[in-house]
């Protein structure tokens, strides 16, 4: 595995889907970098500080936000004569979107409350608008098939609604309210038959609505004024399983033919002591003062000096799926130095990994069983557990981000970066046993 030189940046960072670009802002400027080999592909200088960057999905555009301009640039990325400019006639861009079909550009104004829609087809909608989205960042999901249906979060006389909206025109397909008190986020299911909403931390209910907007399904997990509720909901990659955390550390997995619960994953050391008894693949991994990890008895768990993070309010549970959706990975908000790792196949825990700093964030690969793990120094982990020092003092691993055919991922601070290029799916054997790559 090789890493790029530190490359410094100034805040915002994004792959073409395609995986042949990587752009990224840097003062006034937006460079394009070839991923293949790092060389410059295209520059371009601007009067105002980058606010947002972002590709099309077919990688064909590359949207460029100038925010404190109030300005939205529009570049063709082989094409020097594609050249839009879209002014908003208020300040307040917030965020903006482009469709998952390539047609449109959905543009956020927080101080008018509304959605601008823009047609890179022919710009025949530049009048076209859709009012009370309830997010900026969230709260709207397009259909996993053909891209001819989107769901959106609205909020008005403080109730929450979804509307489902025709991409063709925008036409309003259906518009409900839902039983939420304060709507956190919605889902498409994989098949696109249902949606998925789920309340604000204060509750622990989750919904399922068709898309004509029937209720097929309520879940609350309890009501306990000790626990506050719902963390964090995602899908597995092959759509089976609704997965929910919750702030009683607890995931809860709903199979998805009959939106029942399946499963309750417990993570308490009690609970994990008492249920792995007889589980002979748990293993307890604890990283030592010199980067490498000891493996410990499963018993001394409850001996270990574990810092338990008090603002759990501020954090997101994060789960994450292997792309073949075989194996889950739990970072919880109040242990936020220890990574859990399922094989849900079997229902079986088999690691805990305690590591001496807080965990940022951690990516698999989109077609491999590796995954990387980012702290609060300037290491990155494998799954295999070895530990890669990065040359740069004082940079901590806050994001990653895999490239789409798994060839190479980013490894982000706040200003800085390294690109690495993984040669491991090339050499390696798919393996079905999770085991046989962390002991190799």
């Amino acid at each position: 595995m090789n890493f790029s030189n530190c490359i410094k940046y100034s805040g915002y960072v994004t792959i073409s889907q395609n995986s042949e670009y990587i752009a990224i802002s840097k003062g006034n400027n937006v460079l394009i970098y070839l991923s293949k080999d790092l060389s410059l592909f295209k520059k371009y200088s601007f009067d105002s500080n980058i606010t947002q960057i972002i590709f099309s999905p077919n990688d064909e555009y590359l949207l460029i936000g100038l925010y404190s301009q109030n300005k939205i640039i529009i570049k063709h990325i082989n094409d020097e004569n594609i050249n839009i400019t879209i002014t908003e006639d208020a300040f307040g861009i917030s965020n903006s979107i482009f469709t998952p079909d390539n047609s449109y550009i959905l543009i956020y104004n927080n101080i008018l409350n509304r959605i601008h829609i823009i047609s890179l087809i022919d710009q025949e909608f530049i009048n076209k608008y859709i009012y009370n989205p309830k997010f900026i960042d969230k709260g709207i999901c397009f259909d996993n098939n053909n891209y001819s249906l989107m769901a959106l979060a609205e909020r008005k006389d403080v109730k929450d609604f979804i509307g489902i909206y025709y991409l063709g025109d925008f036409s309003l397909q259906c518009h409900f309210n839902v039983n939420t008190n304060d709507l956190e986020n919605i889902l498409f299911t994989k098949d696109n038959c249902y949606i998925i909403a789920y309340d604000s931390s204060l509750e622990s209910k989750i919904f399922i609505y068709s898309i004509n907007g029937n209720l097929l399904m309520i879940n609350e997990a309890y009501n306990n004024n000790n626990y506050l509720g719902i963390n964090n909901v995602i899908i597995s990659p092959n759509g089976h399983f609704i997965t929910a955390s919750y702030y009683d550390i607890n995931i809860r997995i709903f199979n998805y033919m009959n939106f029942k619960l399946s499963c309750i994953l417990k993570h308490n050391f009690e609970d994990i002591l008492n249920e792995n008894k007889n589980n002979k693949y748990l293993n307890v991994l604890k990283e030592n003062n010199f980067g490498n990890f000891e493996k410990i008895d499963c018993n001394d768990l409850l001996n270990l000096n574990i810092n338990n993070n008090k603002n759990v309010f501020d954090e997101s549970n994060i789960l994450e799926y292997s792309f073949d959706s075989n194996y889950l990975c739990v970072k919880l908000s109040n242990f936020n130095n220890i990574l859990y790792i399922w094989n849900i196949n079997e229902l079986k825990l088999l690691y805990i990994i305690i590591f001496n700093n807080k965990i940022n964030d951690f990516k698999w690969s989109p077609n491999e069983l590796i995954l990387i793990i980012g702290t609060n120094n300037n290491y990155q982990y494998l799954f295999n557990i070895i530990n890669l020092e990065l040359n740069e003092e004082n940079f901590s691993v806050n994001k990653i981000k895999w490239n789409n055919n798994g060839k190479n991922f980013i490894l982000l601070d706040k200003y800085k970066l390294f690109i690495g290029f993984s040669n491991l799916n090339e050499n390696n054997e798919k393996d079905d046993d999770i085991n046989n790559i962390i002991n190799n």
